[in-house]
């Protein structure tokens, strides 16, 4: 079956760092979240107990948005029973999926969630996606650095609903098969304890010790940011779009989950679409990605490998460029293009050893901009804005209002009154009063009527229009009556909502289905007998345990990566032939041997 053949709901999909992200994701125009599980999280620091996702998922469901818990790191022996009973409690406190990269899960008695294979399991090929597929994954989150051909590709061979990130910090590796942070320090990414050492400065050297490569960030990637492509994403099979970041703040996930809610609905109008949730956020606000976090925007090879990937300079959050000085002064600084800066803006800029630095402002007259503190700053620095205190005022000022358009109709028949209250998708809320008399000023009844049953500020519903249905007058119905017939009218709807509550599919698996590779090495991260089983099963050999299992790391690819510094360094093999072998060098002088496969575009790194 192909992409013809099925079609999946467009979904927004937005990180919860807890709750209350999660909630404020939803008001924000989020159709799904995802929050870690209380263990077992690749974002180690990012659990949440059963009774938060719960609630959470309580609230996700008003609006038939979804919520998915990660519980998606490599499992010990001693640990796998532990995660199953997670999984039996997050379905029982209402998940709407499970993300998962440990095979040995599927071995044991889980619950009926539906599962969706993490990013983690390495989902770079349409033959290992088909596999997932077969093996019982409802859904598939692909690796960030496929192109636009290799979604069409692996949509063209199975019909597995297809997630990807299309916004926030990127892993420099393909995710899953990354050991950097575990070899040089014993924190895996497979596990959720990524030490993010790809953030560190290295240089490159060839064999005889030149430097080819100066000290810089050279495994440090800039921020995703794929918001031009999204019809074109799912035109060639995306159905999920997902913003990486469970370790951020309210304020990034307001911003981008407001920004990209704009996008996508533009991409779905314009394809004759709907959402895959209910509501709409009434008052919306102008969202602008470039005012939160990020390390500069790159689309990550989605047009091709030669997508520009590199942040060498610095991890940090440099801001927007502003301007050079033009002229110093021992208290203020002149740029040398217009500004807007206000006092409580932040500032940053790379001082004369080529760090990042950064301080307030504090006063502006006259285009004299007076920082906290002048170190650093000299003529021809470069000024970027990391803070724009008018921006965050307005973001920290606004209390996402998402609602649902109900049609509330008032039937007065033989003396009896009722309440239809209608979401237009099918599901109704009914509710019943006494007999009344008719009114005697039928305009101030109606003006009544309308006015109460519109009072839907404290709910989740919002009055798109208010219909009395009347012979000869319509009734009089005290204040106080029509508010509990909207109540219970409202309540009901809400039940029938609950009852029609749209679901993944939990797959089931072709027990026999062969794994596309026959021979497993420690990057296929099998760290307990349940995944060996699973493989065997399926008729693979596990060569080799994880690398968490203690093997010895020599000698063995620690990285594998897209982004080439060859490429960004102006270096490329494919324009110039360079016979050197070059190595990594880190800040202990440690060399790590750097092989360039170029018919891939791949970079692979090598512990010594």
């Amino acid at each position: 079956m192909t992409s013809s053949d099925t079609h999946y709901p467009i979904e927004l999909l937005a990180p919860a760092r807890d709750r209350d992200c999660g909630v404020t994701a939803i008001n924000c125009g989020a159709d799904a979240v995802y929050i870690g599980a209380p263990r077992f999280g690749a974002r180690s620091a990012a659990g949440n107990t059963v009774a938060e996702i719960e609630s959470l998922a309580k609230y996700a469901h008003r609006y038939h948005a979804k919520v998915y818990s990660a519980l998606n790191t490599i499992l010990r022996d001693n640990e796998i029973d532990e995660a199953v009973k997670i999984a039996r409690e997050l379905w029982n406190a209402g998940v709407d999926g499970l993300i998962i990269q440990d095979m040995g899960l599927l071995t044991k008695e889980l619950p009926p969630v539906p599962l969706i294979a993490s990013t983690q399991c390495d989902n770079d090929s349409p033959e290992k996606v088909e596999f997932l597929d077969k093996a019982g994954f409802s859904r598939v989150i692909l690796a960030r650095e496929l192109s636009l051909d290799d979604i069409r590709a692996i949509r063209a061979r199975t019909n597995v609903e297809l997630e990807a990130f299309v916004h926030g910090a990127l892993c420099v590796s393909y995710s899953g098969r990354c050991y950097l942070s575990y070899a040089i320090g014993g924190r895996s990414g497979n596990r959720g304890e990524c030490a993010q050492p790809c953030r560190k400065k290295y240089s490159v050297v060839d064999e005889t010790g030149k430097t080819v490569i100066p000290e810089a960030h050279l495994l440090s990637p800039m921020d995703m940011n794929r918001a031009d492509f999204i019809g074109d994403m799912i035109d060639a099979g995306i159905s999920s779009f997902k913003i990486e970041g469970r370790l951020k703040d309210e304020s990034y996930i307001k911003t981008v989950t407001a920004f990209y809610r704009k996008k996508i609905d533009q991409a779905l109008a314009n394809r004759a679409l709907s959402p895959s949730s209910d509501g709409y956020v009434a008052n919306p606000f102008d969202a602008k990605p470039e005012k939160v976090f990020n390390r500069g925007f790159t689309p990550c090879f989605i047009r091709s490998s030669g997508d520009k990937t590199d942040s060498f300079d610095t991890p940090k959050w440099k801001g927007e460029k502003s301007g050079k000085v033009a002229e110093r002064r021992d208290q203020y600084f002149i740029l040398d293009h217009h500004h807007d800066f206000i006092p409580g803006d932040g500032i940053a800029f790379f001082d004369a050893e080529g760090e990042l630095s950064g301080t307030n402002i504090v006063k502006v007259d006259m285009g004299k901009i007076f920082p906290n503190r002048m170190t650093g700053i000299e003529s021809g620095t470069v000024i970027y804005r990391n803070f724009d205190k008018k921006y965050h005022d307005g973001l920290s000022k606004w209390n996402p209002k998402r609602v649902i358009p109900v049609t509330l109709t008032l039937s007065y028949r033989n003396g009896l009154v009722s309440l239809t209250a209608a979401d237009g998708k099918g599901n109704k809320g009914r509710a019943n009063a006494g007999k009344f008399d008719p009114a005697d000023k039928k305009e101030t009844a109606v003006e009544t009527i309308t006015r109460q049953l519109s009072k839907l500020a404290d709910t989740e519903f919002t009055a798109l229009r208010v219909d009395i249905e009347y012979v000869n007058a319509p009734p009089f119905v005290p204040v106080a009556e029509l508010n509990a017939l909207r109540r219970h009218a409202i309540d009901d709807l809400r039940e029938s909502r609950r009852l029609t509550l749209p679901a993944l599919v939990r797959k089931e698996s072709v027990a026999d289905f062969p794994y596309p590779f026959k021979e497993i090495s420690f990057e296929g991260n099998v760290l307990n007998e349940s995944a060996r089983r699973f493989y065997e099963q399926h008729g693979a050999t596990v060569e080799e345990k994880a690398a968490e299992s203690g093997i010895p790391m020599s000698g063995k690819r620690i990285l594998t990566t897209k982004h080439c510094i060859r490429r960004a360094r102006g270096i490329c093999l494919k324009k110039k032939n360079d016979p050197r072998k070059l190595f990594l060098v880190d800040e202990r002088g440690t060399r790590y041997p750097v092989t360039f496969d170029c018919a891939k575009c791949v970079m692979e790194i090598y512990f010594p």
